[in-house]
């Protein structure tokens, strides 16, 4: 049994503690860099949080969601998922590929991902382009080279609890990955 009133007052304590000011000069550092960042998310209030970011292909029968990760730098963006599909068939990987863009106003960060392709679990690579392109906005409550909290809200005042309003419902959690290759052999998928 989980406790979510105890998971979302040490995620509350971060982002107020030691989010905002300090968390947009990180996250425009992590998103610059000239190599990526691996992040693995550790939480989600929701599968719809999860389905913001994703590909939302784990919803379809026989499939369970195993793995989500996110490597950002060089001003691009990549969002793993690794799908169970049940019986004796292998895991498969879907990535989603594109742009990564930080806005900042009032003191909050908002980072914009613009998917421009995605390699699904065959290999076989599709691209999208112009109108076509998928855009995700996320709002940062918190980043650090070790972990980055943000929630799918976006279009709000400041004045939204995220942590009380939806019971944490839009929030995501990644923490660093340092062995990305690592974890997705152990995944057994390449």
């Amino acid at each position: 049994q989980r406790d979510m009133s105890g998971i979302l007052a040490r995620l509350r304590m971060l982002c107020t503690d030691f989010g905002t000011n300090s968390s947009s000069n990180n996250i425009r550092s992590i998103t610059s860099r000239q190599e990526f960042l691996d992040y693995k998310m550790v939480w989600a209030g929701s599968d719809a949080a999860v389905c913001h970011v994703g590909t939302g292909l784990h919803k379809v029968p026989l499939a369970r969601l195993q793995e989500v990760f996110l490597s950002i730098g060089k001003k691009r963006v990549e969002i793993n998922e690794v799908i169970r599909i049940l019986g004796p068939f292998p895991n498969v990987k879907n990535m989603l590929q594109g742009n990564v863009k930080v806005s900042v106003g009032g003191g909050e960060s908002v980072l914009t991902f613009t998917y421009s392709s995605m390699i699904d679990g065959t290999g076989k690579e599709l691209s999208a382009a112009g109108s076509e392109q998928r855009k995700v906005d996320l709002k940062v409550l918190y980043a650090a080279d070790q972990a980055i909290v943000c929630t799918t809200s976006i279009d709000d005042d400041g004045a939204v609890d995220y942590f009380e309003s939806d019971n944490g419902a839009s929030l995501l959690v990644f923490f660093r990955e340092k062995d990305l290759d690592g974890e997705l052999d152990a995944l057994r998928v390449l």
